[in-house]
């Protein structure tokens, strides 16, 4: 396709580049032509596929860029008075005055990074409860000896090596079943606050 001169939030040059696409896709003999773009240009060709029946075949997608940032305004959404936003604050995560648009999944460099220190967060504490529910605690010992040792003499072999070892295999194992069983709330009954 030849590069069209032209701003591409111009109404003209959206239903050009639709145009082009139905093109392409009845030459490959496709069905539907599937359209991805930023939200600007979604707005566009939304407005064209929904007041022209010649676009019914036309399927929009967003951006990765503009899913995420729907994703991190929905957990944020979900994180709603669970304390999440004193802790962030506290922690030094974010910063008071952008923690809005955190949640709100508006400034998606901050978000991406709350959302990642949060993970790990969870993830220390889920294995935390792992270590004190479990009898694993020679496997776990073992298998921080192993890391160590991975951790001193590191390449591309010894991590090679590390990911064939039985005890990590094990302990992963261990994990991912206890973790399974968190997802379906088998630490519930033990917890204060949902026992």
């Amino acid at each position: 396709m030849a590069p069209i001169n032209a701003p591409s939030t111009q109404p003209a040059t959206v239903q050009e580049i639709i145009n082009i696409s139905q093109q392409a896709t009845h030459e490959l003999g496709q069905d539907y032509t599937i359209i991805t773009c930023d939200l600007a240009i979604a707005k566009i060709v939304y407005a064209f596929v929904w007041q022209n029946q010649q676009y019914s075949n036309v399927i929009i997608r967003l951006g990765v860029f503009h899913t995420m940032c729907s994703y991190f305004g929905a957990l944020g959404k979900l994180m709603q008075g669970t304390s999440f936003e004193e802790i962030v604050i506290e922690a030094g995560v974010c910063a008071s005055g952008s923690l809005n648009q955190v949640m709100n999944g508006k400034h998606y460099n901050r978000a991406l990074r709350v959302h990642v220190f949060l993970l790990e967060a969870l993830e220390r504490c889920l294995f935390h409860q792992f270590e004190q529910h479990t009898n694993s605690n020679i496997l776990i010992n073992s298998v921080k000896k192993d890391i160590k040792e991975l951790l001193i003499f590191i390449d591309e072999n010894s991590i090679e090596s590390s990911s064939q070892n039985e005890n990590v295999r094990d302990l992963w194992m261990r994990y991912s079943h206890f973790k399974e069983g968190v997802h379906h709330g088998q630490l519930a009954e033990d917890s204060p606050i949902l026992g």
